[in-house]
């Protein structure tokens, strides 16, 4: 009887060890879910290469307003001081 509780135990241990090796491979909910945090990081890079594209475009497009703001103002400045 000694001799197979030890090697229920030995069994034990050596499907422990086991499961720890395999990692995600014997727990489909969270190689599940490990999957789906893959493809949500994925969507969530492109989505920040969209954005800083988008950011990238505004601050251009202020860049422009902004200059056009100072010609109108330097050109309503000399309008004034030619009068």
């Amino acid at each position: 009887m000694t001799h197979l509780k030890q090697a229920r135990d030995a069994l034990r241990a050596d499907n422990q060890r086991l499961k720890q090796k395999g990692g995600l491979v014997g727990h489909k909910t969270l190689l599940k879910d490990f999957e789906e945090q893959l493809d949500e990081s994925e969507e969530m890079r492109l989505r920040l290469e969209q954005l800083q594209k988008r950011h990238s475009e505004l601050a251009v497009m202020c860049d422009g307003i902004k200059k056009k703001i100072e010609t109108a103002k330097q050109l309503e400045a000399e309008a004034i001081a030619n009068r």
